[in-house]
């Protein structure tokens, strides 16, 4: 009789509980090409157009986290780092290393730095520039106060130099070192956690960019999934005045582990928020 009574008060009690409700988080990942002139152009205009603009996203929190690229000065990552986002995540110490950044409306629990070992070496390194920095991934676990905690890296992989530079081998081979770091940091109080993935991966699903690397992807980080647009996207192509020719859609935002896409789409592509020559992407991921 006792067990009855106490079975029918629990059920009483949970039949008055709200059912949980999914909730969301939104993402943007953005190369700044924050390279000096003349290899890129208003450098210091463009940035500054850039931190006006963070600001009024992160008065309205457009986006919770902001995974930037090629924040390659120590000046502009100052600069960023003041403009409405109360927590930024930058290991770099001087010019031209992984240039990885992380904005957050949230806290984030310390961040680590990896640089990649596979990359380009000898007269490639030097005559493609990639001598100069040191690619990798940043990464943190973000505090989000209703959904709790989630794992968030940042990646820029060596980039595609034409047909006879394409870089394909050393880019397989970071994507590993990437899926390592995803499966061996994404835990918390030894459990997995959600996980999101960013970056300018530096290949498109189609376009002049795409290789066979893309369709490797599945392999390489299994069980990541992204929102797929009805529509061809482009984050890099002609219709962005820095640059002369389409590349596809570079840049990418993954989730895995209870985070779910569920909408992407370009943003800082009209005219006065051409503030690098990538357009940014953003994905909302529904928490489960």
């Amino acid at each position: 009789m006792l067990r009855r009574t106490a079975l029918l008060l629990l059920m009483l009690l949970f039949a008055h509980l709200p059912a949980q409700a999914d909730s969301t988080l939104r993402v943007l990942t953005y190369n700044v090409w924050g390279l000096p002139a003349p290899l890129s152009k208003n450098l210091r205009s463009r940035m500054e157009g850039l931190c006006t603009q963070l600001k009024h996203e992160a008065e309205h929190q457009t986006w919770d986290v902001v995974l930037l690229q090629e924040v390659w000065r120590p000046w502009i990552a100052k600069l960023l780092s003041d403009c409405g986002y109360p927590y930024s995540l930058r290991l770099d110490r001087g010019s031209f290393e992984t240039g990885l950044m992380i904005l957050s409306l949230h806290p984030m629990l310390g961040g680590s730095r990896h640089i990649f070992e596979s990359k380009p070496t000898g007269l490639e390194a030097v005559f493609t520039g990639e001598s100069i920095s040191s690619k990798g991934v940043l990464s943190t676990i973000v505090l989000h106060p209703a959904l709790g905690e989630f794992f968030v890296a940042n990646t820029h992989l060596v980039a595609n130099y034409g047909p006879k530079l394409t870089f394909d081998r050393y880019r397989m081979d970071q994507l590993r070192e990437v899926a390592n770091i995803m499966v061996r940091d994404g835990v918390m109080r030894g459990r997995p956690i959600p996980r999101i993935l960013g970056g300018d991966l530096n290949v498109a699903p189609e376009g002049p960019s795409y290789t066979l690397l893309w369709e490797l992807l599945p392999v390489l980080l299994p069980g990541y999934r992204r929102f797929v647009s009805p529509l061809p996207v482009s984050t890099r192509d002609d219709s962005n005045p820095y640059v002369k020719e389409d590349e596809g859609h570079l840049d990418h935002l993954f989730g895995l582990k209870g985070a779910r896409p569920v909408s992407g789409s370009v943003v800082f592509d009209a005219p006065g928020t051409y503030f690098s020559d990538h357009y940014g992407w953003e994905t909302e991921f529904e928490f489960r």
